[in-house]
């Protein structure tokens, strides 16, 4: 059984001799997330990192690589990155921006559903940021209200780049295995297949899809009404959510999620630049 990973506050100052730990904000599995002072940085989001298994380092140490080549508005900012012991353990940091605000999920929680104006200005501010990542070749994967931040400004954030995919880089996880890396009920149908070679910017779009779809009437019809995980990728595969216009939106909006949600990944829209073209004439209509 591996040592539980408590570090005390004291020793993590001593090795990160310009940090100032004020406190833990988060903990769970290998990771735990702490808000510092940094000397340079001002505010900052310490985060230590377990990496366990070879598999599971590489796959970090690909987010870490990922997220430093993003930069913008709409990414959360790494200002350095490495390897220490801490509390007698080998651990991967980073030292990244503290974001203050909340994300999607709490927002929904909170409200329930967005207003079509609000829904389009959110989606034009994500698909500027998604855009960014597609044109690096890259795929989220992982677009669901959790990893959408906003915040006090107003910023718009993607997070969470622990699944991405380099579509120019090796994957990591193997062909032969039964399930793609996913979540449960914002996954593709490519994803759940585990269809490598079918994994595109089109992936995003689906997801994106489910997370407007979301907003707009105020749950996840992939998740709805289901008993566990299992059921959720079933309807992912299978299930095809009614149309917005049951529920009071103008035949564009509804074709508009619709051909997002196409479980073809050819018939959906290509890429994030697509998408935004018609979220920002749509908007014209909205407004």
């Amino acid at each position: 059984m591996s040592k539980k990973f408590n570090p005390r506050t004291d020793d993590i100052e001593n090795l990160f001799t310009n940090l100032t730990v004020n406190q833990n904000i988060g903990s769970g599995g290998q990771k735990i997330v702490y808000m510092a002072e940094h000397s340079n940085y001002g505010k900052v989001a310490l985060k230590l990192i377990r990496p366990g298994s070879n598999g599971n380092k590489k796959r970090i140490e690909r987010e870490i690589n990922t997220a430093k080549c993003l930069r913008g508005p709409g990414f959360s900012r790494i200002y350095e990155s490495g390897e220490k012991q801490v509390d007698g353990q080998q651990v991967i940091y980073i030292v990244e921006e503290y974001l203050e605000g909340k994300n999607l999920r709490d927002v929904l929680e909170e409200v329930k559903k967005l207003g079509l104006l609000e829904t389009l200005e959110l989606a034009k501010s994500l698909l500027k940021t998604l855009t960014a990542v597609h044109e690096r070749n890259i795929v989220h994967r992982d677009i669901k209200p959790e990893n959408i931040f906003i915040t006090k400004d107003n910023r718009i954030v993607l997070l969470d780049f622990g699944i991405a995919r380099h579509l120019e880089l090796s994957a990591i996880t193997e062909s032969s295995a039964f399930l793609g890396p996913l979540t449960p009920g914002y996954a593709s149908p490519e994803q759940i297949r585990n269809e490598i070679r079918k994994i595109s910017s089109r992936t995003d779009i689906f997801q994106f899809g489910i997370v407007i779809y979301e907003c707009l009437t105020g749950f996840n019809p992939f998740t709805k009404g289901i008993r566990d995980p299992a059921e959720a990728l079933k309807k992912n595969l299978e299930f095809k959510p009614d149309k917005l216009s049951k529920f009071g939106f103008s035949r564009r909006i509804s074709v508009f999620v619709e051909t997002c949600l196409n479980k073809h990944v050819h018939r959906r829209y290509k890429d994030a630049q697509e998408v935004l073209y018609i979220v920002e004439d749509l908007l014209k209509g909205a407004i």
